[in-house]
C-alpha cells in the first residue's frame, strides 16, 4: 500500500513518465499542427481586403460571420466525434485525421484562389475557418485514450500545450513577413502554402497515434 501511494504522489520522477509517452508527443504534434490552421483565420480579413479589394468594412461584416461558425462548428463535430467513438474507442483520433487533411486542402485552395472569384474565395473560407474550429473543439477529447496516469493528468496537458500553443509564438510573425515581403496575391499565397505544409504533420501525427490507440 505505502508504495501504492508513492507511486500516485507527483514526484519529478513521476513527472518525466509524460516526457516519455511516444502518444503525449505525437497528441502535441498534431495540437501543433491544427493550432496553425487556427491562427491562420487571423490573416482571412486582411486578405479579403489587400487581395479581393473589399472594404475594411465589408471585411469585418465576413469575419463576423466567421466567428459565428465557431461555437456551430464545435457543437456539431463534438456531438460526430463522440457517435465515431462509441463505434470505435479510436474514432475520435480518426476524425481529428480527417479535418487536418481537409484543413490543409482548403488551406491550398486558397493559396491558388487568386484574385477573380471573389464567392469561392469567401467558400473556401468558410470551410477552412469551419474545420480549424472544429480541431480546436476535439483535440483535447482524444485525451482519455493515452491511458496518461490521473496524478500526472495535469502535468501532461501541460506539456502538451506548451508544444502545441507555439504558434502563438511564431506563427504570426512568419505569415506576416512573408505578406510584407511579397505584397499582393503572391504574398498570401506563400503565408497559405506555409499554412498547409504545417497542417501536413498533422495527419501524419494522428495516424501514428491512432495506431497506437487502436493497439
Amino acid at each position: 500500500d505505502t508504495q501504492g501511494e508513492q507511486s500516485n504522489k507527483w514526484t519529478v520522477e513521476n513527472s518525466l513518465e509524460s516526457l516519455r509517452s511516444i502518444n503525449v508527443w505525437l497528441l502535441s504534434i498534431v495540437i501543433l499542427s491544427a493550432y496553425c490552421g487556427y491562427k491562420s483565420v487571423d490573416n482571412f480579413s486582411i486578405y479579403l481586403v489587400d487581395v479581393h479589394k473589399q472594404t475594411f468594412s465589408d471585411s469585418s461584416k465576413i469575419t463576423t460571420v466567421i466567428f459565428w461558425l465557431r461555437p456551430i462548428s464545435a457543437f456539431i463535430t463534438g456531438i460526430l466525434a463522440d457517435r465515431f467513438h462509441r463505434k470505435d474507442p479510436s474514432g475520435r483520433v480518426i476524425i481529428l485525421t480527417v479535418l487536418l487533411v481537409l484543413t490543409g486542402i482548403a488551406q491550398l485552395l486558397l493559396a491558388f484562389t487568386g484574385t477573380s472569384n471573389l464567392y469561392y474565395a469567401l467558400v473556401i473560407i468558410l470551410s477552412a475557418a469551419a474545420f480549424a474550429f472544429a480541431l480546436r473543439a476535439i483535440y483535447f477529447s482524444v485525451f482519455g485514450g493515452l491511458k496518461i496516469p490521473t496524478h500526472l493528468v495535469g502535468t501532461t496537458v501541460g506539456i502538451v500545450s506548451l508544444v502545441g500553443f507555439l504558434p502563438d509564438v511564431f506563427f504570426g510573425y512568419i505569415t506576416g513577413s512573408l505578406i510584407d515581403s511579397s505584397p499582393g496575391p503572391t504574398g498570401y499565397t506563400y503565408t497559405f502554402i506555409f499554412t498547409a505544409l504545417c497542417l501536413i504533420i498533422g495527419p501524419t501525427a494522428s495516424h501514428w497515434l491512432y495506431r497506437r490507440v487502436k493497439v
